[in-house]
């Protein structure tokens, strides 16, 4: 039996006690003197409170990473899942570096280091297109996407144009390029033979920094 079904048991007992009439309300000394009893009796063999409960959860959390599955935390805890919700629900209104995504809790030293992994891949390709990314994180492109916006420029250095993540030394290098093939032509030509014979990215031909090269 898990933890939780016990304590759920034991918490509706003591609260219709303590509905009761304020000369039949148990003082929160004799709460604990019942459970004591009851665990020493056998009839309670674990109880967890709240508190215990949220200090379990985070201590999962660090153990994988700032990352951890919801319906993974009854199993690893040995505690309800309405237990755990709940609790969830209560750490998420008092702490902004938690949050739930696809049934994930993560912790905001989780996606920094998300955005350190981006970055440092950044740097090592010059651009990289999120869409591709996405799966290696197991998260999808728009929460990837807001990741990169909301660190762009201090943990990520580069820039995002239509879901593409680029250097500027990228950029830099491609508006070099293009303009030494622009000061070739001496006739109009269609952007697509440009691209073709020179082997540009055809993406950037649409970067905003790139418009005026």
């Amino acid at each position: 039996m898990q933890r939780g079904t016990q304590q759920l048991a034991l918490q509706e007992e003591l609260r219709k006690l303590q509905e009761q009439s304020s000369i039949h309300r148990l003082s929160e000394r004799n709460c604990v003197e019942l459970i004591m009893r009851l665990v020493k009796l056998g009839k309670l063999t674990e109880y967890v409170t709240p508190e215990q409960l949220e200090s379990e959860i985070r201590d999962e959390l660090m153990q994988h990473g700032g990352k951890v599955g919801v319906l993974n935390l009854p199993t690893l805890l040995n505690i309800d899942l309405n237990h755990i919700e709940a609790r969830l629900a209560e750490m998420l209104k008092r702490d902004k570096r938690l949050q739930i995504m696809n049934g994930e809790v993560m912790t905001k030293y989780y996606l920094d280091g998300v955005a350190q992994e981006i970055n440092e891949a950044l740097a090592e390709s010059g651009q990289i297109i999120l869409t591709e990314l996405a799966p290696r994180f197991s998260l999808t492109t728009d929460f990837v996407v807001q990741i990169v916006q909301e660190r762009l420029g201090r943990t990520i250095k580069g820039q995002l144009e239509q879901g593409v993540l680029y250097t500027h030394l990228f950029i830099d290098r491609c508006k070099a390029q293009m303009r030494a093939a622009f000061s070739a032509i001496t006739r109009p030509t269609p952007i697509s033979q440009i691209v073709s014979t020179y082997s540009f990215n055809e993406r950037l031909f649409y970067v905003r920094e790139l418009e005026n090269t």
